[in-house]
């Protein structure tokens, strides 16, 4: 029994005379891809577009076979593999077989490397060349199929860009954030296509870490310090002691600060570690310490005292080191340090370190370090004050 069309849907209704009429593969068809879209005045329906489409198909009409393989794959079902390899010519069948591929739909096992093939044959397809662009891209990307290849990936993600593909435009639009996201994972050659296409759309910061990539003592030192402050130690470290290792080896003045300020935070790492991916090591630490201190870091000074107090990081025991850093730091008005002092000058010990009681010095090491909110410091003044 032939399908009734309503005289409201003329195009429809001319198509499907000439159709049923004289039995043309292209108007059948078309006809089924109006309801299937339910574009050209026809409501969708999907049991009528199946029945025309068939009719197209049996005729041996490509395209047919597409919008035959849609209907499959909208259920999840295996026919549609076998309707879009019918329609070997289509572009876009071979986008539905690359992603069916990709993802282990309609059947088939999940095989990356086919589904890559499909979709470099999809590429100039009608309804997903962009979309064929940008998964094809994804797979470069990630290495994913095949060969790693980023420069190939954004090219795509460009092309698919162009065809208004929003995931692609999201990307794009995103480059700088990618490119942090692999200068993180450690991987500069990624990092760095992601930068210059950030710096391309004059991304502020992209020429920075550009910078740093190539072994820039000042964009490595600044990004290291908002590494750190930021508490991700890891990245911290990578580019921290790039700056510590070029200045160690070639000494530049101007760049004492960095040199001196890097080694500092690098020794902080290395003392308390992150829980994670990096452990605590003192030996570390004493050594950027050292050279930290070296600098006149007075909190570097502070912290090196109690290695040489306690004897850590491979040091030995030594009370007249743990003094002439303590000092160092405390006329530079390290907080902590200066309540050290006030508390040996306080109880004295002129053997271990050389140090004679003397309560006034003693207080008066205890009100610099209370005037910088230093808390034990605060509390010996309370304490006095009461007696």
């Amino acid at each position: 029994m032939q399908e009734r069309i309503s005289r409201n849907e003329p195009i429809a209704d001319i198509l499907y005379t000439y159709a049923a009429q004289q039995g043309d593969k292209e108007a059948q068809y078309k006809l089924g891809k109006c309801y299937y879209e339910g574009s050209m005045e026809v409501k969708k329906n999907d049991k009528i577009a199946k029945s025309w489409l068939e009719k197209a198909v049996n005729q041996g009409h490509i395209d047919a076979c597409y919008y035959m393989g849609m209907l499959f794959y909208q259920k999840d079902e295996e026919e549609a593999i076998e309707y879009f390899s019918r329609a070997y010519s289509n572009n876009d069948a071979q986008y539905m077989l690359g992603y069916c591929y990709e993802l282990g739909k309609c059947g088939v096992r999940e095989n990356v490397e086919t589904a890559r093939k499909h979709y470099e044959k999809a590429r100039n397809g009608v309804e997903h060349g962009a979309d064929a662009h940008l998964r094809l891209g994804l797979l470069y990307e990630n290495g994913k199929g095949g060969p790693k290849d980023l420069g190939k990936a954004i090219v795509l993600y460009q092309e698919a860009s162009k065809r208004g593909q929003k995931e692609a435009k999201q990307l794009l639009s995103n480059a700088f954030d990618n490119g942090i996201r692999y200068f993180e994972a450690k991987d500069y050659e990624s990092a760095k296509e992601w930068f210059n296409i950030a710096k391309e759309q004059n991304h502020k910061d992209a020429d920075q870490y550009l910078k740093a990539i190539t072994g820039n003592i000042t964009a490595n030192y600044e990004i290291g310090i908002k590494y750190y402050k930021e508490k991700k130690y890891s990245m911290a470290l990578n580019c921290l002691e790039v700056v510590v290792n070029q200045l160690e080896e070639n000494q530049h003045q101007s760049y004492y600060d960095y040199l001196y300020n890097a080694a500092f935070a690098m020794g902080a790492i290395y003392e308390n570690g992150d829980g994670a991916t990096i452990a605590i090591d003192l030996s570390e630490a004493r050594k950027y310490y050292t050279i930290a201190a070296d600098g006149g870091i007075a909190g570097a000074q502070w912290n090196l005292s109690k290695f040489y107090r306690d004897g850590l990081g491979g040091c030995e025991k030594d009370p007249a080191k743990e003094v002439e850093l303590l000092t160092m730091a405390a006329n530079k008005g390290e907080a902590n340090a200066q309540y050290m002092m006030g508390y040996y000058y306080e109880f004295g010990d002129r053997k271990k370190y050389g140090i004679e009681k003397n309560r006034d010095k003693a207080y008066e090491w205890y009100r610099k370090a209370a005037a910088q909110g230093q808390r034990k410091a605060k509390e010996k003044l309370d304490e006095s004050t009461r007696n």
